[in-house]
């Protein structure tokens, strides 16, 4: 009798513990390895047949998913019901609001020149607002943002910000030498 653990990973089910002696189980059930979390992975809508099928081998599993993760959902019936929900519409008055496009600003006066376009940008990725200092490629109509840059997310950028002092005082100890 293994001793198991389900829990919730994502929007799917992580099976831990002994897994090694229900291991045919949890593969015949369709569940993957995963080795960096030392466990198995299920699709969420698995999780009744997955947990049945192993208590039912007389395994003791314990159940940590709570009400997290739901059965299969159910198909939509009504025909309002599986429409998409309507498209937001965009608030706000200014350009940069009104446009998906990041802020930005050259860090180099003037028009950039073709050997040295720096950038600096703030915009989101992934749900994380992020600094971006990148150099850009392509002519003046169509910029591409290059492979040589930074990104940094709020909190770096708020630790950047502090050391300013620091690196100024530094740049002087240098130039001067």
């Amino acid at each position: 009798m293994a001793k198991l653990t389900a829990q919730v990973h994502g929007k799917a089910i992580l099976i831990t513990g002994d897994t090694k002696a229900v291991k045919d189980l949890l593969k015949g059930q369709g569940g993957r390895w995963n080795n960096g979390l030392t466990g198995w992975i299920f699709q969420a809508s698995k999780k009744e047949a997955v947990l049945g099928a192993l208590r039912q081998a007389g395994n003791e599993v314990n159940d940590d998913t709570g009400a997290a993760v739901a059965a299969t959902p159910e198909k939509a019936t009504n025909v309002a019901e599986a429409q998409p929900a309507a498209k937001k519409q965009k608030t706000g008055t200014s350009a940069a609001a009104e446009s998906d496009e990041p802020w930005s600003r050259p860090l180099t006066p003037g028009e950039p020149s073709s050997g040295n376009r720096r950038r600096v940008s703030v915009s989101a990725f992934n749900g994380e607002v992020m600094v971006d200092i990148r150099e850009w490629y392509g002519d003046a109509s169509d910029p591409k943002p290059g492979k040589k840059g930074i990104a940094l997310k709020a909190e770096e950028w708020k630790l950047l910000k502090q050391a300013m002092p620091d690196i100024d005082s530094e740049l002087k100890r240098l130039q001067d030498s």
